[in-house]
């Protein structure tokens, strides 16, 4: 039996999107997140300020990816870029949905930084960034998602590892487990370094873990060496920082 939560059932995964090429496993183990809560994956195109400050300067340009070519970037091509960009990113979303139960929207909003995407939140949220090494993120207001194409919740429990007691951190793995209908467990920090998180993989698939839910310090060199686990993890996992 699921342990019961304190906090709000979460009703909407909200997703921030850059670049939908980049972040299509995301938005494959957020949509797969989704449907299992019966939740509403809210997919959000972020669109840097900074570039449309650039894109008015006079004498801007771009290098093209194989650095072969230069051309002027002006407010024309930038939007001719975002607006390919949109509809990749809903093409992506199509296809997810495709002989699925996922509700998915899909929105633009102009921001300075990714984490201001918690601002857009709302209670019963999950938010949900896709920078792996973010420069700062409110303390349990939202999570790093990782793991990989093809990837299922496993038949076992949610695993909360913390770092540090953290009631919050404790009542949104509560929530999962509880709407998910699986129990949590939370388990000891296994370990510092490489061979932690090496025991902390083989106890996962020992339990067929459905969930992992791990607490950091917002330490980077940390949640570097948590986000090179998602090729080898034997379940999808959330990763809650302090800010």
């Amino acid at each position: 039996m699921a342990e019961k939560a304190s906090t709000p059932a979460i009703r909407r995964i909200l997703l921030s999107i850059e670049d939908p090429r980049d972040s299509a496993v995301k938005l494959e183990v957020a949509a797969g997140l989704a449907i299992s809560l019966k939740a509403e994956l809210a997919a959000i195109l972020c669109e840097d300020q900074a570039l449309f400050d650039l894109a008015a300067l006079p004498f801007a340009s771009e290098v093209s990816r194989s650095g072969g070519t230069t051309t002027r970037f002006t407010s024309g091509t930038l939007g001719r870029a975002l607006r390919h960009r949109e509809a990749t990113a809903r093409l992506a979303l199509e296809r997810l949905g495709q002989g699925a139960r996922l509700h998915w929207t899909l929105t633009t909003h102009r921001i300075r930084r990714e984490a201001d995407i918690v601002a857009l939140s709302r209670e019963g949220d999950l938010v949900a960034l896709t920078c792996d090494f973010p420069e700062r993120l409110p303390a349990s207001a939202a999570v790093l998602l990782y793991g990989r194409r093809g990837q299922r919740l496993g038949a076992g429990p949610v695993v909360l590892v913390a770092e540090r007691n953290r009631r919050a951190i404790a009542e949104t793995a509560a929530t999962l487990a509880a709407q998910l209908g699986r129990r949590l467990e939370t388990w000891a920090v296994p370990g510092a370094g490489r061979a932690g998180d090496e025991r902390l993989l083989h106890h996962l698939a020992m339990a067929r873990a459905a969930l992992l839910v791990v607490h950091v310090d917002s330490d980077p060199a940390r949640l570097k060496a948590l986000s090179e686990m998602a090729d080898r993890a034997p379940c999808p996992f959330l990763i809650l920082t302090d800010g």
